[in-house]
Protein backbone atom coordinates (compact mmCIF):
# COMPACT_ATOMS: atom_id res chain seq x y z
CA UNK A 1 0.00 0.00 0.00
CA UNK A 2 1.64 3.15 -1.11
CA UNK A 3 1.41 6.32 1.00
CA UNK A 4 2.96 9.70 1.67
CA UNK A 5 2.91 12.64 3.59
CA UNK A 6 3.91 15.51 1.62
CA UNK A 7 3.70 19.79 2.55
CA UNK A 8 3.01 21.57 -0.53
CA UNK A 9 1.58 25.23 -1.23
CA UNK A 10 -0.56 24.28 -3.90
CA UNK A 11 -2.63 21.24 -5.68
CA UNK A 12 -2.48 19.86 -9.42
CA UNK A 13 -6.12 20.07 -10.43
CA UNK A 14 -7.54 16.88 -11.15
CA UNK A 15 -8.24 16.44 -14.74
CA UNK A 16 -11.62 16.06 -16.17
CA UNK A 17 -11.27 12.97 -17.73
CA UNK A 18 -9.55 11.27 -13.77
CA UNK A 19 -12.41 13.00 -11.71
CA UNK A 20 -15.16 11.13 -13.92
CA UNK A 21 -13.72 8.04 -15.38
CA UNK A 22 -13.45 9.34 -18.98
CA UNK A 23 -13.60 12.74 -21.07
CA UNK A 24 -17.28 13.56 -21.79
CA UNK A 25 -16.31 16.59 -23.88
CA UNK A 26 -14.45 14.03 -25.96
CA UNK A 27 -17.75 11.58 -25.70
CA UNK A 28 -20.35 14.30 -26.82
CA UNK A 29 -18.16 15.43 -29.64
CA UNK A 30 -18.05 12.11 -30.83
CA UNK A 31 -22.16 12.14 -31.03
CA UNK A 32 -21.91 15.16 -33.48
CA UNK A 33 -19.55 12.95 -36.20
CA UNK A 34 -21.22 13.21 -39.41
CA UNK A 35 -22.82 9.35 -40.32
CA UNK A 36 -22.03 7.97 -36.98
CA UNK A 37 -25.70 7.27 -35.07
CA UNK A 38 -28.13 7.51 -38.74
CA UNK A 39 -26.27 7.17 -41.49
CA UNK A 40 -29.18 7.11 -43.92
CA UNK A 41 -30.95 10.41 -42.65
CA UNK A 42 -29.80 14.09 -43.54
CA UNK A 43 -27.53 15.37 -41.39
CA UNK A 44 -29.69 17.64 -39.71
CA UNK A 45 -31.88 14.65 -38.77
CA UNK A 46 -28.61 13.03 -37.21
CA UNK A 47 -27.81 15.73 -35.24
CA UNK A 48 -30.98 16.63 -34.19
CA UNK A 49 -31.08 12.63 -32.97
CA UNK A 50 -27.83 12.64 -31.32
CA UNK A 51 -28.24 16.04 -29.43
CA UNK A 52 -31.23 14.61 -27.90
CA UNK A 53 -28.99 11.15 -26.70
CA UNK A 54 -26.34 13.72 -25.70
CA UNK A 55 -29.46 15.19 -23.25
CA UNK A 56 -30.32 11.79 -21.98
CA UNK A 57 -26.95 10.78 -21.34
CA UNK A 58 -25.39 14.26 -19.81
CA UNK A 59 -26.50 13.76 -16.11
CA UNK A 60 -25.04 10.12 -16.16
CA UNK A 61 -21.73 10.85 -17.44
CA UNK A 62 -21.14 13.30 -15.39
CA UNK A 63 -22.29 11.51 -11.91
CA UNK A 64 -25.33 13.66 -11.64
CA UNK A 65 -27.62 10.45 -11.73
CA UNK A 66 -28.68 8.05 -8.94
CA UNK A 67 -26.49 7.01 -6.41
CA UNK A 68 -24.55 10.68 -6.43
CA UNK A 69 -24.03 11.78 -2.60
CA UNK A 70 -26.51 14.63 -1.70
CA UNK A 71 -24.65 17.89 0.05
CA UNK A 72 -24.59 17.37 3.32
CA UNK A 73 -25.92 14.02 3.82
CA UNK A 74 -24.91 10.12 3.81
CA UNK A 75 -26.25 8.73 1.13
CA UNK A 76 -24.16 6.25 -0.35
CA UNK A 77 -22.38 6.57 -3.74
CA UNK A 78 -21.04 4.38 -6.37
CA UNK A 79 -19.45 1.27 -4.97
CA UNK A 80 -16.30 -0.58 -6.04
CA UNK A 81 -12.71 0.54 -6.33
CA UNK A 82 -12.38 4.12 -8.55
CA UNK A 83 -10.31 7.25 -8.67
CA UNK A 84 -11.35 10.32 -6.22
CA UNK A 85 -10.26 12.85 -3.82
CA UNK A 86 -11.55 14.93 -1.13
CA UNK A 87 -10.07 17.61 1.21
CA UNK A 88 -10.17 17.67 5.35
CA UNK A 89 -10.67 21.14 6.18
CA UNK A 90 -10.40 22.03 10.60
CA UNK A 91 -11.47 24.37 12.81
CA UNK A 92 -12.66 27.15 10.14
CA UNK A 93 -13.77 29.52 12.65
CA UNK A 94 -12.74 33.32 13.63
CA UNK A 95 -14.87 35.28 15.95
CA UNK A 96 -18.69 36.05 15.86
CA UNK A 97 -20.01 37.51 13.02
CA UNK A 98 -16.54 37.02 11.08
CA UNK A 99 -16.11 34.82 7.77
CA UNK A 100 -14.16 31.69 8.86
CA UNK A 101 -9.94 32.41 8.58
CA UNK A 102 -8.37 32.01 5.08
CA UNK A 103 -11.99 31.42 3.44
CA UNK A 104 -11.90 32.59 0.17
CA UNK A 105 -8.40 31.55 -0.23
CA UNK A 106 -9.14 28.17 1.30
CA UNK A 107 -12.94 28.06 -1.02
CA UNK A 108 -10.14 28.57 -4.03
CA UNK A 109 -7.73 25.96 -2.86
CA UNK A 110 -10.34 23.21 -2.67
CA UNK A 111 -11.90 24.07 -6.32
CA UNK A 112 -8.23 24.15 -7.92
CA UNK A 113 -7.91 20.82 -6.20
CA UNK A 114 -10.66 19.14 -7.92
CA UNK A 115 -11.92 17.15 -4.77
CA UNK A 116 -14.98 15.58 -4.95
CA UNK A 117 -16.11 16.24 -1.53
CA UNK A 118 -14.90 18.06 1.65
CA UNK A 119 -15.25 16.78 5.12
CA UNK A 120 -15.02 19.65 8.06
CA UNK A 121 -13.74 18.54 11.50
CA UNK A 122 -15.82 21.13 13.53
CA UNK A 123 -15.90 24.69 14.66
CA UNK A 124 -16.93 26.07 11.94
CA UNK A 125 -18.17 28.99 13.42
CA UNK A 126 -17.29 30.74 17.09
CA UNK A 127 -20.95 30.21 17.97
CA UNK A 128 -21.04 32.83 20.56
CA UNK A 129 -18.77 30.84 22.94
CA UNK A 130 -19.74 31.43 26.68
CA UNK A 131 -21.86 34.36 25.57
CA UNK A 132 -25.47 34.86 26.14
CA UNK A 133 -27.15 33.53 22.72
CA UNK A 134 -28.65 35.48 19.48
CA UNK A 135 -29.47 33.38 16.67
CA UNK A 136 -29.53 36.16 14.54
CA UNK A 137 -25.89 36.10 15.01
CA UNK A 138 -25.52 32.64 14.90
CA UNK A 139 -27.86 31.96 12.01
CA UNK A 140 -25.93 35.05 10.19
CA UNK A 141 -22.72 32.94 10.98
CA UNK A 142 -23.86 29.15 9.37
CA UNK A 143 -25.59 31.11 6.44
CA UNK A 144 -22.28 32.45 4.81
CA UNK A 145 -20.47 29.38 5.63
CA UNK A 146 -22.87 27.28 3.99
CA UNK A 147 -23.76 29.68 1.45
CA UNK A 148 -19.37 30.00 0.60
CA UNK A 149 -19.05 25.70 0.55
CA UNK A 150 -22.15 25.42 -1.51
CA UNK A 151 -20.60 27.46 -4.19
CA UNK A 152 -18.10 24.56 -4.66
CA UNK A 153 -21.08 22.09 -6.31
CA UNK A 154 -19.77 19.45 -4.35
CA UNK A 155 -20.83 17.45 -1.28
CA UNK A 156 -19.76 18.37 2.20
CA UNK A 157 -20.01 16.75 6.04
CA UNK A 158 -19.56 18.73 8.92
CA UNK A 159 -18.20 16.52 12.99
CA UNK A 160 -19.42 19.04 15.29
CA UNK A 161 -17.01 21.18 17.27
CA UNK A 162 -17.37 22.68 20.66
CA UNK A 163 -17.98 25.86 18.74
CA UNK A 164 -20.53 24.40 16.88
CA UNK A 165 -22.35 23.28 19.70
CA UNK A 166 -21.90 24.61 23.17
CA UNK A 167 -25.02 24.75 24.69
CA UNK A 168 -28.97 24.09 23.52
CA UNK A 169 -29.09 27.08 21.78
CA UNK A 170 -26.48 26.25 19.29
CA UNK A 171 -27.15 22.26 19.33
CA UNK A 172 -30.84 23.07 18.06
CA UNK A 173 -29.34 25.28 15.29
CA UNK A 174 -26.73 22.75 14.10
CA UNK A 175 -29.26 19.89 14.07
CA UNK A 176 -31.55 21.68 12.01
CA UNK A 177 -28.94 22.19 9.35
CA UNK A 178 -27.03 19.11 9.43
CA UNK A 179 -26.77 15.27 10.32
CA UNK A 180 -26.20 14.07 13.79
CA UNK A 181 -22.87 11.64 14.31
CA UNK A 182 -22.33 9.29 14.61
CA UNK A 183 -22.83 7.85 10.90
CA UNK A 184 -20.98 6.74 7.98
CA UNK A 185 -21.37 7.45 4.29
CA UNK A 186 -19.86 5.32 1.44
CA UNK A 187 -18.26 6.64 -1.64
CA UNK A 188 -16.91 4.17 -4.31
CA UNK A 189 -16.02 1.74 -2.31
CA UNK A 190 -14.98 3.49 0.70
CA UNK A 191 -15.88 3.97 3.86
CA UNK A 192 -16.12 7.33 5.93
CA UNK A 193 -17.04 7.21 9.14
CA UNK A 194 -18.12 10.68 11.06
CA UNK A 195 -18.26 10.84 14.96
CA UNK A 196 -19.19 13.16 17.70
CA UNK A 197 -16.54 13.68 20.78
CA UNK A 198 -18.95 16.74 21.58
CA UNK A 199 -21.62 15.01 23.46
CA UNK A 200 -24.63 16.54 21.87
CA UNK A 201 -26.90 13.58 23.61
CA UNK A 202 -25.22 13.82 26.67
CA UNK A 203 -23.84 17.57 28.19
CA UNK A 204 -27.86 18.79 29.79
CA UNK A 205 -25.80 21.28 32.01
CA UNK A 206 -27.51 24.62 31.58
CA UNK A 207 -31.07 26.24 30.86
CA UNK A 208 -32.51 26.21 27.25
CA UNK A 209 -31.93 30.08 27.54
CA UNK A 210 -28.78 32.14 28.39
CA UNK A 211 -29.30 34.03 32.18
CA UNK A 212 -27.52 36.99 32.66
CA UNK A 213 -24.55 36.41 35.37
CA UNK A 214 -24.53 32.51 34.72
CA UNK A 215 -22.22 30.57 32.59
CA UNK A 216 -23.94 27.95 30.78
CA UNK A 217 -21.41 26.48 28.37
CA UNK A 218 -21.17 22.91 28.23
CA UNK A 219 -17.79 21.53 28.78
CA UNK A 220 -15.21 22.35 25.78
CA UNK A 221 -12.97 19.19 25.88
CA UNK A 222 -13.76 15.71 24.50
CA UNK A 223 -16.42 13.55 25.75
CA UNK A 224 -15.76 9.97 26.39
CA UNK A 225 -17.90 8.01 23.58
CA UNK A 226 -20.78 6.33 24.96
CA UNK A 227 -22.18 2.64 24.74
CA UNK A 228 -24.40 4.39 21.79
CA UNK A 229 -20.96 5.30 19.89
CA UNK A 230 -18.92 2.28 20.68
CA UNK A 231 -21.10 -0.39 19.20
CA UNK A 232 -21.28 1.72 16.27
CA UNK A 233 -17.83 1.59 15.51
CA UNK A 234 -18.05 -2.19 16.66
CA UNK A 235 -20.74 -2.77 13.51
CA UNK A 236 -18.80 -0.78 11.52
CA UNK A 237 -15.17 -2.11 12.29
CA UNK A 238 -16.59 -5.81 12.08
CA UNK A 239 -17.76 -4.93 8.20
CA UNK A 240 -14.46 -2.68 7.61
CA UNK A 241 -12.89 -5.32 5.23
CA UNK A 242 -16.07 -5.24 2.68
CA UNK A 243 -14.06 -1.67 1.85
CA UNK A 244 -11.19 -0.55 -0.01
CA UNK A 245 -10.31 2.25 2.55
CA UNK A 246 -11.55 3.33 5.90
CA UNK A 247 -11.51 7.10 7.27
CA UNK A 248 -12.33 8.35 10.34
CA UNK A 249 -13.01 11.85 10.76
CA UNK A 250 -14.21 13.75 14.71
CA UNK A 251 -13.42 16.90 16.25
CA UNK A 252 -11.41 16.52 19.39
CA UNK A 253 -7.42 15.75 18.78
CA UNK A 254 -6.55 15.08 22.49
CA UNK A 255 -8.88 11.90 21.82
CA UNK A 256 -5.47 10.33 20.41
CA UNK A 257 -3.18 12.96 21.56
CA UNK A 258 -3.26 12.08 24.91
CA UNK A 259 -1.53 8.45 25.29
CA UNK A 260 -3.62 7.97 28.52
CA UNK A 261 -6.64 8.02 26.24
CA UNK A 262 -9.07 5.07 26.43
CA UNK A 263 -9.19 5.58 22.70
CA UNK A 264 -6.02 3.33 22.22
CA UNK A 265 -7.18 0.88 24.68
CA UNK A 266 -10.97 0.03 23.31
CA UNK A 267 -10.79 2.03 19.75
CA UNK A 268 -7.76 1.88 18.04
CA UNK A 269 -7.32 -1.96 18.48
CA UNK A 270 -10.52 -2.50 15.64
CA UNK A 271 -9.33 -0.64 13.27
CA UNK A 272 -5.74 -1.85 13.65
CA UNK A 273 -4.80 -4.40 10.77
CA UNK A 274 -8.22 -3.32 8.59
CA UNK A 275 -8.60 -1.07 5.81
CA UNK A 276 -8.58 2.12 8.05
CA UNK A 277 -5.71 4.86 6.19
CA UNK A 278 -6.26 7.33 8.09
CA UNK A 279 -7.86 9.23 10.98
CA UNK A 280 -8.72 13.15 10.80
CA UNK A 281 -9.54 15.53 14.08
CA UNK A 282 -9.79 19.59 13.51
CA UNK A 283 -8.91 20.80 17.24
CA UNK A 284 -5.72 22.57 17.46
CA UNK A 285 -5.03 20.66 20.86
CA UNK A 286 -1.01 20.95 20.69
CA UNK A 287 -0.62 23.04 17.11
CA UNK A 288 -2.26 23.35 13.77
CA UNK A 289 -0.55 20.60 12.46
CA UNK A 290 0.83 17.31 14.24
CA UNK A 291 0.69 13.55 13.49
CA UNK A 292 1.33 9.75 14.62
CA UNK A 293 1.47 6.75 12.78
CA UNK A 294 0.92 3.86 14.45
CA UNK A 295 -0.20 0.09 13.14
CA UNK A 296 -0.31 1.28 9.65
CA UNK A 297 -2.93 4.21 10.45
CA UNK A 298 -2.25 8.17 10.35
CA UNK A 299 -3.13 9.88 13.35
CA UNK A 300 -3.80 13.64 11.38
CA UNK A 301 -4.25 16.67 13.72
CA UNK A 302 -4.75 19.46 10.98
CA UNK A 303 -6.59 23.14 11.79
CA UNK A 304 -6.68 26.79 10.83
CA UNK A 305 -6.86 29.12 13.62
CA UNK A 306 -7.33 32.50 14.30
CA UNK A 307 -4.69 34.93 16.10
CA UNK A 308 -4.86 36.55 19.04
CA UNK A 309 -4.14 40.20 18.82
CA UNK A 310 -1.25 42.05 19.83
CA UNK A 311 -2.80 43.77 22.40
CA UNK A 312 -4.04 40.44 23.93
CA UNK A 313 -0.18 38.84 23.36
CA UNK A 314 0.91 41.95 25.29
CA UNK A 315 -0.93 41.39 28.15
CA UNK A 316 -0.84 37.28 28.00
CA UNK A 317 2.81 36.52 27.30
CA UNK A 318 2.39 32.81 28.10
CA UNK A 319 0.26 32.86 24.80
CA UNK A 320 2.38 33.95 22.71
CA UNK A 321 4.20 30.95 23.39
CA UNK A 322 1.72 28.55 22.18
CA UNK A 323 2.69 26.49 18.83
CA UNK A 324 -0.21 26.84 17.36
CA UNK A 325 0.84 30.35 16.84
CA UNK A 326 3.87 29.05 15.23
CA UNK A 327 2.51 26.53 12.63
CA UNK A 328 0.98 27.41 9.01
CA UNK A 329 -3.04 26.83 8.59
CA UNK A 330 -3.31 24.09 6.52
CA UNK A 331 -5.74 21.15 4.76
CA UNK A 332 -5.62 17.58 4.27
CA UNK A 333 -5.73 16.39 0.56
CA UNK A 334 -6.49 12.71 0.19
CA UNK A 335 -6.17 10.81 -3.24
CA UNK A 336 -7.37 7.31 -3.75
CA UNK A 337 -6.96 5.85 -6.59
CA UNK A 338 -7.98 2.00 -6.34
CA UNK A 339 -5.88 0.51 -3.35
CA UNK A 340 -3.47 3.30 -3.54
CA UNK A 341 -3.98 5.99 -1.20
CA UNK A 342 -1.94 9.80 -0.76
CA UNK A 343 -2.27 12.41 1.57
CA UNK A 344 -1.03 15.79 0.93
CA UNK A 345 -0.65 18.64 3.34
CA UNK A 346 -1.90 22.31 1.82
CA UNK A 347 -0.62 25.59 3.31
CA UNK A 348 -2.77 28.33 3.16
CA UNK A 349 -3.03 31.93 4.46
CA UNK A 350 1.13 31.71 4.22
CA UNK A 351 1.52 35.19 3.34
CA UNK A 352 -1.70 36.38 5.67
CA UNK A 353 -0.93 35.02 8.73
CA UNK A 354 0.36 37.28 11.43
CA UNK A 355 1.66 34.99 13.43
CA UNK A 356 4.62 34.41 10.19
CA UNK A 357 5.56 37.53 10.43
CA UNK A 358 8.16 38.85 12.01
CA UNK A 359 6.71 42.46 12.50
CA UNK A 360 4.05 40.83 13.95
CA UNK A 361 6.09 39.97 17.02
CA UNK A 362 8.44 43.29 17.03
CA UNK A 363 5.62 44.65 18.21
CA UNK A 364 4.50 42.34 20.49
CA UNK A 365 7.96 42.73 22.19
CA UNK A 366 8.83 46.45 21.71
CA UNK A 367 4.93 47.02 22.79
CA UNK A 368 5.28 45.70 26.44
CA UNK A 369 4.76 48.15 29.61
CA UNK A 370 7.91 47.61 32.36
CA UNK A 371 5.16 45.25 34.22
CA UNK A 372 4.57 43.03 31.34
CA UNK A 373 8.11 42.98 30.28
CA UNK A 374 8.38 40.82 34.09
CA UNK A 375 6.14 38.55 33.80
CA UNK A 376 7.81 37.30 30.07
CA UNK A 377 10.97 37.19 31.65
CA UNK A 378 9.50 35.15 34.68
CA UNK A 379 7.46 32.57 32.54
CA UNK A 380 10.35 32.34 29.89
CA UNK A 381 12.32 30.87 33.28
CA UNK A 382 9.73 29.26 35.00
CA UNK A 383 7.80 27.20 32.04
CA UNK A 384 7.52 24.36 33.21
CA UNK A 385 5.56 21.89 35.90
CA UNK A 386 9.23 21.20 36.94
CA UNK A 387 10.92 24.64 37.15
CA UNK A 388 7.30 26.11 39.08
CA UNK A 389 7.72 22.83 41.74
CA UNK A 390 11.71 23.84 42.33
CA UNK A 391 10.11 27.56 42.63
CA UNK A 392 7.46 26.46 45.20
CA UNK A 393 10.33 24.15 47.19
CA UNK A 394 13.35 27.28 46.97
CA UNK A 395 10.32 29.74 47.71
CA UNK A 396 8.72 27.81 50.72
CA UNK A 397 12.46 26.92 51.82
CA UNK A 398 13.10 30.84 52.07
CA UNK A 399 9.82 31.33 53.73
CA UNK A 400 10.50 29.00 56.20
CA UNK A 401 13.78 30.12 56.63
CA UNK A 402 12.69 33.72 57.15
CA UNK A 403 9.81 32.86 59.26
CA UNK A 404 12.57 31.37 61.58
CA UNK A 405 14.84 33.41 61.56
CA UNK A 406 12.01 36.20 62.40
CA UNK A 407 10.33 34.11 65.22
CA UNK A 408 14.24 33.92 67.20
CA UNK A 409 14.66 37.58 66.94
CA UNK A 410 10.93 38.23 68.01
CA UNK A 411 11.38 35.77 70.61
CA UNK A 412 14.42 37.19 72.02
CA UNK A 413 13.04 40.90 71.89
CA UNK A 414 10.05 39.75 74.03
CA UNK A 415 12.62 37.41 76.49
CA UNK A 416 14.83 40.64 76.60
CA UNK A 417 11.89 42.58 77.63
CA UNK A 418 10.73 40.32 80.26
CA UNK A 419 13.94 40.53 81.71
CA UNK A 420 14.16 44.68 82.04
CA UNK A 421 10.39 44.43 83.11
CA UNK A 422 11.71 42.19 86.05
CA UNK A 423 15.04 44.04 87.26
CA UNK A 424 12.65 47.34 86.89
CA UNK A 425 10.36 45.81 89.04
CA UNK A 426 13.01 44.36 91.60
CA UNK A 427 14.24 48.00 91.83
CA UNK A 428 11.86 49.46 92.61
Amino acid sequence: MATHLTMRRAGDRVPLSEKWGLNFLSAAGSLFRPGWYLPQQPMRTQRFAALGLALLLAPFLLGAGPGAPEEGTGVDGPDGPASFSFVVWGHPRDGDGEPPVHFKEILQRIRDLGADFVIVTGDCINGMYAKPKDPAVLNGDWDRFETGIKRLGIPFYIAPGNHDVNDPVTRDLFLERFRKPPYAFTFKGSRFIILDTVGIDRQTRGPTRYQPGRSNTWYAGAIPFDNYQMNFLREEAAQADAYEHVFLFFHHSEVWLESSSDWWTEVHPLLSGGPTRAVFSGNPWKGKYRYVERDGIYYIESATFPMPSVSELRRRPERARDSKFHQLDNLQFVRVQGSEYSIQTIVVGALSTPSLSQTYWDQVEEGRSRREKLLVWFNKRFNSYESLILLAVVGGGACLLAGAVLGVGVSRLWRRGRRRSATASHRE
